[in-house]
């Protein structure tokens, strides 16, 4: 049964077992907990009006593979020290995950900001030496028309400059590729096992 195991703060509290990990990391209103609920069909992820909450490595068995949920990061009402702290806890966890074999990076359809493009740098440069697969997945996809996502994703992959085919838009709302999300991070792991 897909549920949440534990929430960490320290590298020595990480949840291990012998599966691979998966990761969504992404500014604190891209809908982590949102998209993790939807793959889960079930509430296993605290959700918030309030971004910025998710202030721990929280860990989710999803059967056949773990599920990592880092801190949102770039939000702005917090303080230098608060966001510091934060970036302190993604980064750890990035560089002593044993098992992790993929990183989701999540954004906001409708807001691409400098700040995911600072941290699309540093995950492709880890994703490229540690050979680790990397998407990125656009959220909120509800709010764009449907027949301005296909432009918009070409807009966003020249943003990043990063291939179309690692670019997926979901919507929680409507289900848009929520099922396919779910077969392509389930085919990861199988490669990988």
């Amino acid at each position: 049964m897909i549920k949440f195991i534990k929430s960490a703060n320290y590298v020595d509290d990480y949840y291990l077992d012998d599966r691979n990990q998966i990761c969504f990391i992404g500014r604190s209103n891209a809908g982590k907990s949102s998209l993790i609920n939807s793959l889960a069909n079930n509430l296993i992820a605290k959700t918030s009006s309030t971004p910025g909450r998710t202030r721990l490595v929280n860990f989710f068995d999803f059967e056949n593979f773990v599920l990592v949920d880092l801190p949102g990061f770039g939000y702005a009402s917090g303080s230098k020290k608060s966001r510091e702290d934060l970036e302190k806890i993604i980064y750890e966890y990035l560089l002593y995950a044993k098992k992790l074999v993929c990183i989701c990076q999540l954004c906001s359809i409708d807001v691409i900001t400098e700040s995911d493009k600072e941290i699309f740098v540093n995950i492709s440069n880890l994703a490229k030496r540690y050979n680790i697969k990397h998407f990125i997945i656009l959220t909120k996809a509800d709010k764009l028309k449907p027949s301005k996502i296909n432009e918009h994703l070409k807009k966003v992959s020249n943003f990043f400059k990063f291939s179309l085919d690692n670019i997926i838009p979901i919507s929680n709302k409507t289900n848009l590729n929520i099922k396919k999300l779910s077969g392509i991070l389930k085919a990861v792991v199988t490669q990988n096992n």
